[in-house]
């Protein structure tokens, strides 16, 4: 009973943030994406409960972190965690391989930052995507899977939020995005 109950609330997180998101995609998401105190480690589980379907047969999610809050838009870096995470998984299920993949996400506050890393032991990335070159439809998804939009609009969500996104890959070893935004002191 108390893992039904469990699963309804993911439900309605999951139903109450793909409404926000979509009146987002009409430009009704300012109110709603207010840059305020959040906990890292709060929205990392629950954005992994709202990413464990699309993760299930592709790649296995290790977490690691403790509490830590940062100034940002609980929404917007939702947004942002699950388009990397997914993205990674798509990434380590694509490759030919006898074992699942992995997608690690972790953070740590380093200086006045709270630095959180997806990392993935996918194909990698194109040099000329890892350095940040624009390039709104670029996809490593099979055609008519991705729209080539996710990494330039989590770019541009996490510089809304006073933060920035690099990305680091690998050819054939996989790849890191970090997000730093500022630490609440």
């Amino acid at each position: 009973l108390r893992e039904l109950s469990e699963i309804v609330q993911d439900v309605e997180a999951g139903a109450e943030h793909v409404r926000r998101v979509s009146r987002g995609f009409t430009g009704q998401l300012r109110t709603d994406a207010v840059v305020d105190r959040c906990d890292v480690a709060t929205i990392v589980q629950q954005v992994s409960r709202l990413v464990r379907p699309e993760l299930q047969g592709r790649a296995v999610l290790s977490i690691l972190g403790g509490s830590l809050e940062v100034r940002a838009s609980p929404l917007r870096l939702t947004q942002v965690l699950i388009n990397l995470i997914v993205n990674a998984a798509h990434a380590v299920a694509s490759m030919a391989r006898s074992e699942v993949g992995q997608v690690r996400v972790r953070w740590l506050a380093v200086g006045d930052l709270a630095r959180i890393e997806v990392v993935d032991d996918g194909p990698g990335l194109p040099k000329r995507i890892e350095q940040g070159e624009p390039d709104m439809l670029f996809t490593t998804k099979p055609p008519g899977s991705g729209t080539g939009l996710g990494l330039s609009l989590c770019r541009e969500l996490v510089t809304e939020m006073g933060g920035a996104l690099e990305i680091r890959s690998v050819p054939g070893t996989g790849t890191l995005a970090a997000i730093e935004l500022p630490l609440v002191r």
